[in-house]
């Protein structure tokens, strides 16, 4: 990935809150995520944690979908908010989000 080594070690949790067929209610996926990164240059912590509320219509994403900070605590990049998908493509965006929008290349910040 980086052209040299890098070590993950994370816990991931994952829950599927499903309704009634027909129900208005939406589908629920809460998620978290934590892992620690350790290149050859420093380590960074990923930590992570988010609800999707999916509609027939639509799904929308809220809380911490990604925020990467180095060992000593200095945020790196924070994704926080809410983003609305549809067909369409990204219909709502709200908070900052530069993951989303811009991309992230980890190994700038681990090599």
């Amino acid at each position: 990935m980086c052209g040299t080594e890098i070590t993950v070690s994370y816990t991931f949790t994952d829950k599927i809150v499903s309704v009634e067929e027909g129900s208005d209610l939406p589908r629920q996926h809460l998620a978290s995520f934590r892992a620690t990164i350790t290149g050859p240059g420093r380590s960074l912590i990923e930590c992570e944690a988010w609800r999707t509320y999916e509609t027939a219509d639509s799904a929308t994403t809220t809380g911490l979908p990604f925020h990467l900070r180095s060992a000593d605590g200095g945020v790196v990049i924070r994704d926080a908010g809410y983003v609305v998908f549809t067909e369409e493509g990204i219909a709502v965006v709200h908070g900052p989000h530069p993951a989303l929008l811009e991309g992230v290349d980890p190994c700038s910040y681990l090599v």
